[in-house]
């Protein structure tokens, strides 16, 4: 047996009685909702002293979001984007018109590709001119350089 337990009538007497233990929780949550409404109250009047905040230019703008914005309908912007792409495949129009760039339908630059090959920079004029120009005279090795 346990020194310094005192046992009559068969358990131990030094357990919390149970009222002490539900007073002690219902003052516990007295003390947590009067701290709910001191915060509350401190909140509620610095918002009212709070000077008003002028908008931001973000908040002034009116209208839709910058790019990048946030798909509300994936389906329709693939759907869109696909449209794009294909008008773009298959239509001429200019890609650079200050450089004088187009782009013309996949089909014909596949046809035009076959009828005039591939243009290989290694085939072109300039790769012509340069392989017609004499070559100088390789330096021979052997020979001392003045």
């Amino acid at each position: 047996m346990a020194r310094g337990a005192a046992v009559s009538g068969g358990h131990e007497r030094q357990d919390a009685p149970p009222g002490l233990v539900l007073g002690a929780l219902a003052g516990l949550l007295g003390l947590i909702g009067v701290g709910l409404l001191v915060a509350w109250g401190v909140a509620a009047a610095f918002h009212a002293r709070a000077p008003s905040l002028a908008l931001s230019g973000f908040e002034r703008v009116a209208g839709e979001a910058p790019a990048p914005r946030l798909e509300t309908d994936p389906r329709s912007d693939r759907l869109t984007l696909e449209r794009r792409a294909q008008a773009r495949l298959a239509g001429y129009g200019w890609t650079d018109r200050s450089a004088g760039l187009a782009h013309i339908p996949i089909d014909r630059a596949m046809a035009l590709l076959a009828e005039r090959g591939w243009p290989d920079p290694d085939t072109g004029p300039a790769a012509t001119k340069a392989a017609q120009a004499p070559t100088p005279p390789a330096a021979n090795a052997a020979e001392p350089a003045p």
